[in-house]
């Protein structure tokens, strides 16, 4: 930085300080972290050779890896699906187009003469969608093979984008007819379609075409998930919908390491995390409430151990990061719009104390906090990419609008519980990411100290407010949390998880007046009222693990300072009150402990 052009006194003394702070533990002669010795300790134990240390030909890995290799060769379904592939890719393009001209046909006979499928435009649209779809393929008579290997979908999507290989789609020129196929598939599409309506039907094609594609490249789902998650939550049923993305994930990941085609990794931190996964298993199968709030649970957590050991390329690290970061740009735009364009409600808001924040916006999400706790995570990823000197300009200034929506957006939220969040995560990733950062908080620091009194009243009057006992919404949690700790001394050993549970046992211990809270809103409380104290302990033992060695080094994908900050609100709150939350923050868990070669 220059002044009048002559570097800054100031400015010089912040970054020599940066310089002597951000030298690496070889720079300073020092030894390996904590983490590195624990962790090499473990490898050293009895679960050590999970890890997939002394991986050999005499190793019991290679000889599992062997038989699933052997099972997949021999196996008499892969055998009839590649042979149906090869049927189909060698089939005519022209006939393709046939079979969708007479599903549409057919479906639109079928709509009008049924009255309840006529009522419902989806189903004529479903049926016009087939014939209109039709229209340019009928005229050629190449092979799908051929057509798909030339494709922009398949060189920009399926070679470039996934890394398949061309020879998926060989060339065979000119097309086999198959009529009795066209008519035989058809037939079957119109009986399903009577069966579960054309609407349906195009849907279920729809999904089952995605599955297939999505199984056939397991990293593909990471970029997906992350970037579809703040749009799920516009569905009906937003859980489901995740779970069903994260089952495909499981099973495209684990059959390739089954078959030895991906590479799976088990350390110390993935211990904690199994075992977190299994007391949410085992506390839905065994406690007051329902069995499937701890089976989703348990496997949305679970899918940390794709994410982790699926992003250790750096090329689809930075895929996750932009497509996690445009997924929450997105949302916080919205969030933006609502604010300022649209009446809020006032139900989260103590009207007699803040009668002038205008209400909380809540986005894409059903409860502003929710949205506080997803932008949490997703900020540093943001902030991090603005400060990657890897990324081009372009990037990087992609990565710029984004912080500042999310920041935007998160004020917006008028949650207190994630501005402390948010300062934490600012402060931490100038202070940890790299010297240059460093130095910059140091330089900055006075001047942000000196515009506190410059800010909007009611903002300035919101953060004042943290800990006034006059506030209802902070008297709400403490004689909530009174009654949550009374409820863990009379079970020490759990009652379950999932909101059933709570609502089973916790009323026998609320204090008067407030039966009905829905949630301990404090997370420590609330995992030790559902798991017991071993529950709370594995977590806060997961957690330790990851920041010990996501703070080991500097982190492009800002992990351990988002993990730093949601678990600064989680003390004010339940983060995973919304279950599909669970999946983020593991993948933020997973973030933390990811190889990052080449940083």
């Amino acid at each position: 930085m220059r002044i009048g052009g002559r570097e800054s006194f100031f400015w010089n003394i912040a970054q020599g300080l940066g310089e002597h702070l951000g030298r690496e533990d070889g720079e300073r002669g020092g030894k390996p972290s904590l983490y590195a010795r624990l962790d090499r300790r473990f490898r050293q134990g009895l679960l050590g050779n999970l890890s997939g240390d002394g991986y050999d030909r005499t190793g019991w890995q290679f000889r599992f890896r062997r038989y699933g290799m052997r099972c997949r060769e021999e196996s008499v379904l892969l055998g009839a699906k590649e042979a149906l592939v090869h049927y189909l890719s060698e089939s005519a393009v022209g006939y393709v187009g046939l079979f969708f001209l007479l599903v549409g046909l057919s479906f639109l006979i079928l709509v009008l003469i049924v009255d309840e499928l006529l009522a419902d435009g989806r189903q004529m649209l479903s049926s016009v969608f087939f014939i209109f779809l039709a229209v340019p393929l009928m005229t050629s008579s190449r092979s799908v093979a051929s057509v798909f290997g030339e494709s922009f979908f398949t060189r920009r999507v399926l070679c470039g984008f996934c890394g398949r290989a061309s020879t998926v789609f060989p060339e065979t020129g000119r097309g086999e007819a198959r009529p009795m196929t066209v008519l035989l598939l058809t037939a079957l599409s119109v009986l399903f379609a009577g069966m579960l309506s054309p609407y349906v039907f195009f849907c279920g094609l729809l999904l089952f075409l995605g599955a297939v594609f999505l199984l056939s490249v397991p990293e593909v789902n990471l970029p997906l998930i992350l970037f579809l998650f703040p749009f799920l939550q516009l569905s009906e049923h937003p859980t489901l919908l995740l779970l069903g993305l994260v089952l495909i994930l499981y099973t495209s990941f684990f059959s390739r390491v089954y078959c030895g085609r991906r590479d799976f990794s088990f350390e110390l931190a993935d211990l904690f995390v199994f075992l977190f996964c299994f007391l949410l298993f085992w506390g839905g199968m065994f406690g007051y409430g329902d069995a499937e709030d701890g089976i989703v649970l348990s496997l949305l957590a679970g899918a940390y151990f794709p994410f982790k050991n699926l992003l250790s390329q750096s090329l689809w690290r930075r895929r996750a990061r932009a497509s996690m970061m445009a997924g929450a740009a997105i949302c916080a735009l919205f969030g933006i719009f609502q604010y300022f364009f649209t009446e809020l409600e006032l139900r989260w808001v103590d009207a007699s104390r803040f009668f002038d924040i205008g209400g909380r916006v809540c986005s894409f999400f059903d409860n502003p906090n929710m949205l506080a706790v997803y932008l949490l995570l997703c900020f540093p990823v943001a902030l991090c990419g603005v400060l990657d000197a890897g990324e081009r300009a372009l990037h990087r200034c992609f990565f710029g609008v984004g912080t500042i929506a999310i920041l935007i957006c998160l004020i917006l939220t008028w949650s207190r519980g994630a501005w402390l969040g948010i300062l934490l995560e600012v402060a931490l990733t100038l202070l940890f990411y790299s010297r240059r950062s460093l130095a910059s908080l140091l330089f900055s620091l006075p001047f942000v100290l000196f515009s506190i009194p410059w800010l909007p009243q009611s903002i300035f009057r919101r953060f004042m407010s943290i800990g006034n006992l006059a506030d209802s919404s902070i008297r709400y949690r403490i004689y909530t949390w009174r009654g949550v700790v009374r409820m863990i001394g009379a079970h020490p050993f759990g009652i379950g998880v999932g909101e059933d549970a709570f609502h089973a046992v916790y009323p026998q211990y609320a204090l008067s007046g407030i039966e009905t809270v829905m949630h301990a809103h404090c997370l420590p409380l609330q995992i030790t009222a559902e798991l017991g104290v071993m529950g709370s302990l594995v977590f806060f033992a997961a957690v330790g693990m990851a920041l010990l060695k996501g703070f080991g080094k500097r982190r492009t994908l800002g992990a351990p300072y988002a993990l730093c900050g949601v678990m600064t609100m989680g003390f004010f709150d339940h983060l995973w009150y919304a279950p599909g939350m669970i999946l983020l923050l593991f993948a933020v868990f997973a973030f933390c402990l990811i190889e990052e070669e080449g940083v």
